[in-house]
């Protein structure tokens, strides 16, 4: 009887390694979290001297296409509602949405004017 090594999902992947990215920088993370009836990819925590707690409400973008690899301005669209409709509630000073392609101008011009989205790629994370 032989084991096989069962390899996660690529999206798992990602989203493991976005949630060890934050880890890093002090954060403490919840992953996959039941919010108001919406799976939340991320909810990372921290005590920041001079602000008090932040809480970051984060949505790991994966794609493995070849063309039209970067996210929509419709990914953001429902990104920036997601958390808007849930950020009060819940306490979260951010948003971000963490992609391991790049963003599309249209994307970027969606969320330029929301102070408290952030658009990140796993590059701008390292």
């Amino acid at each position: 009887m032989s084991l096989k090594k069962v390899e996660s999902p690529d999206w798992q992947s990602h989203e493991d390694h976005v949630a060890a990215l934050y880890r890093l920088l002090g954060y403490s993370v919840r992953s996959n979290t039941n919010t108001d009836g919406q799976q939340v990819d991320l909810v990372c925590e921290k005590w920041i001297e001079g602000i008090g707690r932040t809480a970051l409400y984060i949505d790991c973008k994966h794609t493995k296409l070849k063309i039209n690899t970067s996210v929509s301005k419709d990914d953001v669209d429902q990104f920036i509602y997601s958390f808007r409709s849930r950020a009060e509630a819940n306490g979260w000073t951010a948003g971000i949405l963490v992609s391991n392609g790049p963003f599309s101008q249209f994307a970027h011009a969606a969320a330029v004017h929301h102070a408290n989205i952030h658009l990140k790629t796993v590059a701008d994370l390292h």
